[in-house]
């Protein structure tokens, strides 16, 4: 029986709570009676601005590089009543999720609800206003024109929404990274949760009040998680036997990850080359088969495989492949379809 994840809520609600009391006084309405009084005394007129540095540093410290900090930063700055309220609950509704069910549950809801919103089209009403180059405002705006309706389309709304997928993806691995303190699960479902996306989503139900809240209580994917570990290691020895000793480059840091970069890459692309002409299964299909039949030998990690598309130890590999060549891009690294099916199930119970 798996226990919960060791994380140091404490410490996160601790400085959400200092987050929300600095913000309230946009929240509150506060700023603009200050505004006001700035003015008069002042006789000034024209936009103003009451940029609070240390509302900064606390979104920065409890969302990192998402878009969360982003539009805190705007509603400071602009000062619109609705986008402040809007944002103002988001946060209270964060702590209260944490506070009640725990930073596991939390960010297993919030890759959920983006899923859901990409599953059917549909915006969270979660998704932050400027959403990396999108202002969710105009993308899911909808006017009338001559009698027809008219608005940023389906296909930027659909890229809207991934993009919210992806941020709740950043924010899963940034947190369990951030406010992970002495849990031994939480690198490793970092790097899933940013190279696999819905296989690091199901790492989370290794903490049962996840599972206690509703979601499927499927653990096969863990035959998954041991398939790609043994896949890494495997690596990570090819590339130790192969290191030249001599080379410094080999062994201090930061040089030592450029050499390894480059001996991935060399290796991968090699392997590309092999299966061009070949027929290659799916990953979702590879996934689910290992997901049901457990995990098998792999004995040339870097060879004409059929888990080719596991054989990357970083993160960073996943979208850097994609521009070989559309016809591998079956190839390369995506969330299995099965478990993301699962993922969209999971109630709504919070």
């Amino acid at each position: 029986m798996a226990t919960p994840f060791n994380m140091d809520e404490q410490a996160f609600l601790q400085t959400m709570d200092r987050l929300i009391e600095r913000f309230d006084r946009y929240s509150s309405g506060r700023c603009f009676a200050d505004l006001d009084r700035i003015r008069l005394e002042h006789d000034m007129e024209g936009p103003l601005s009451l940029f609070d540095d240390v509302v900064h540093e606390l979104a920065d410290d409890l969302f990192g590089g998402t878009s969360w900090p982003v539009n805190l930063d705007m509603d400071m700055i602009i000062l619109d009543r609705f986008q402040i309220g809007y944002d103002a609950e988001f946060l209270t509704g964060c702590r209260n999720v944490v506070r009640k069910y725990g930073m596991s549950a939390w960010l297993y809801e919030m890759i959920n609800d983006a899923s859901v919103a990409v599953a059917t089209h549909r915006p969270s009403n979660r998704m932050p206003f400027q959403l990396g180059l999108f202002d969710t405002r105009e993308v899911f705006r909808r006017k009338k024109t001559k009698g027809k309706k008219s608005g940023g389309g389906r296909r930027k709304r659909l890229e809207c929404m991934m993009e919210y997928l992806r941020q709740t993806y950043r924010l899963a691995a940034y947190t369990l990274l951030r406010w992970g303190g002495g849990e031994p699960r939480a690198a490793d479902a970092a790097l899933m949760v940013l190279a696999y996306g819905g296989l690091g989503m199901c790492m989370l139900r290794d903490d049962p009040k996840v599972v206690e809240l509703g979601c499927d209580p499927d653990f096969r994917y863990r035959h998954v998680c041991a398939q790609l570990q043994d896949m890494r290691i495997k690596a990570d020895l090819e590339y130790a036997c192969s290191v030249d000793l001599s080379v410094t480059s080999s062994l201090e840091y930061p040089a030592c990850l450029d050499a390894r970069y480059l001996y991935d890459a060399e290796h991968i692309v090699e392997a590309y080359r092999n299966l061009w002409d070949e027929n290659t299964k799916p990953v979702a299909q590879l996934l689910a088969e290992i997901e049901d039949n457990g995990v098998y030998e792999v004995e040339d990690i870097y060879g004409k495989t059929r888990s080719i598309c596991m054989t990357l130890p970083s993160p960073l590999w996943g979208r850097r492949l994609r521009v070989f060549s559309r016809k591998a891009s079956d190839c390369v690294i995506e969330p299995c379809s099965r478990m993301v099916s699962k993922n969209l199930t999971a109630r709504h119970a919070m």
